[in-house]
């Protein structure tokens, strides 16, 4: 038997200690049933999901037999799992500005602290103090930046013609430390509620073969369930 998911504050134990922890557990979920993953495997939102503050453990999961959809499952409650989408599948054009606290929530101080050293050897070679160090500290960073991935929730009502994603308020995820935020960008052309159904059929006019979800870059975070059936080891 699998040990069952306890969570806590594993986000936070040194990454050694992880290391020597790491097991296979069991989530149950009411669409999938029993999935058994890493405990690697396991993202955390220390401040939980908007309408869900109390949940901060999820897992991302591929099913094989839904070639449009990937769900953010909660660990703790088997009734709630988001789908997702990737925001480039239907907006070509999405970026994302991040501020300095955005990072910090997701523990990116690594990626701060390099950015802080440019802007130290930009600041010597142009004989500029003050201002760029000031700028790198408050800038918003609109191009991508490594080790994020972004998903948007996907509402889907009765009516799947009418289903609409989220890009006001996307996942964003540190896949090397599994710690993740929903973050409300303060970009008012990004709507809560963008229609998307036409996009993503269009999209399956212009490849046909390929699987909706399979046409953005690699994930690296989510795990791919058995498409035999949910109680086989993933």
């Amino acid at each position: 038997m699998c040990p069952k998911v306890g969570y806590g504050a594993w986000a936070f134990w040194p990454s050694a200690m992880r290391g020597l922890m790491m097991a296979t557990i069991e989530i149950q979920t009411s669409r999938f049933g029993v999935v058994r993953c890493q405990s690697e495997d396991l993202i955390h939102f220390p401040e939980g999901i908007l309408g869900f503050s109390d949940l901060r453990q999820f897992v991302l999961l591929d099913d094989p037999n839904d070639e449009i959809f990937a769900w953010l499952q909660s660990c703790s409650v088997p009734q709630i799992a988001f789908p997702v989408l990737e925001p480039e599948l239907f907006s070509q054009n999405y970026q994302m500005n991040l501020t300095r606290h955005d990072l910090e929530s997701l523990d990116m101080r690594e990626y701060l602290q390099g950015l802080h050293s440019q802007v130290q050897v930009a600041t010597a070679k142009l004989a500029a103090v003050e201002a760029p160090l000031k700028d790198a500290a408050n800038t918003k960073r609109a191009e991508p930046i490594p080790g994020l991935r972004s998903f948007s929730i996907i509402t889907i009502p009765d009516d799947p013609t009418q289903m609409t994603a989220n890009l006001k308020a996307p996942i964003v995820i540190n896949v090397a430390k599994r710690m993740a935020k929903q973050i409300v960008l303060q970009d008012n052309n990004l709507a809560i509620r963008e229609p998307i159904f036409q996009k993503l059929q269009m999209r399956v006019v212009q490849n046909p073969q390929a699987p909706i979800k399979t046409q953005a870059a690699d994930w690296g975070v989510a795990v791919r369930l058995p498409s035999q059936g949910p109680e086989a080891s993933v």
